[in-house]
């Protein structure tokens, strides 16, 4: 999650982050009340990235690795 973080730090992102030791999440704001949700949990990433329609639920992405979470972000 370090890289995410520095990463988001670079652009200057807003982002919260939270660790109950069983688990990373990082929640980044994208305006409008909404956010997308990163968790680290075991050796993979879960990704949720907020619809732009109205009752869609968000997209559900799976990555093993911080650069695909980084590239699914457009930031690689």
């Amino acid at each position: 999650m370090n890289k995410i973080q520095n990463k988001l730090i670079e652009n200057e992102r807003t982002f919260e982050f939270e660790n109950d030791g069983e688990e990373k999440t990082l929640y980044i704001s994208i305006g409008n009340e909404k956010e997308i949700v990163i968790i680290k949990r075991g050796l993979g990433y879960r990704l949720f990235i907020p619809s732009d329609k109205l009752f869609q639920p968000p997209e559900q992405v799976m990555c093993t690795t911080e650069d695909e979470v980084l590239k699914r972000l457009g930031y690689e």
